[in-house]
């Protein structure tokens, strides 16, 4: 997880951004992007 946070930090999303690990990322993928219009960027 560190590792994932450091990417962000050095990509310039040093606020507002949102980390999650498992099974869910691609419902909520769909609820951000698709009902909440939040942009997504992928980090793997």
């Amino acid at each position: 997880m560190q590792d994932k946070m450091i990417k962000l930090a050095r990509r310039g999303f040093k606020h507002h951004t949102s980390i999650g690990v498992g099974h869910m990322k691609d419902i909520l993928e769909e609820a951000f992007v698709t009902y909440l219009g939040y942009e997504w960027v992928d980090i793997d």
